[in-house]
């Protein structure tokens, strides 16, 4: 697995909610970070965190993989390829 991180400072949303912009909007360090990850691997997502997956890439596998996901209850990733 490669380590370069050459997009890391491009996949940055901040938000400020009301009270930190009251406060101090501008500051980095009061804002909220979401991350976006450039070309997520999900299965090896999901396995990191314990999540159940399922992987749709044919339109005729959505409903086994959905009713799957549905049969056994609690957070499942879905994804549609």
């Amino acid at each position: 697995m490669g380590t370069y991180n050459q997009y890391h400072v491009y996949r940055n949303t901040y938000y400020w909610s009301r009270l930190a912009c009251a406060t101090g909007y501008g500051d980095y360090s009061k804002a909220k970070i979401y991350h976006w990850l450039h070309t997520p691997d999900y299965t090896k997502l999901a396995e990191s965190i314990g999540l159940r997956h399922g992987l749709v890439s044919d339109l005729k596998d959505f409903g086994p993989v959905l009713d799957n996901a549905l049969s056994q209850g609690g957070p499942f990733l879905l994804e549609v390829d």
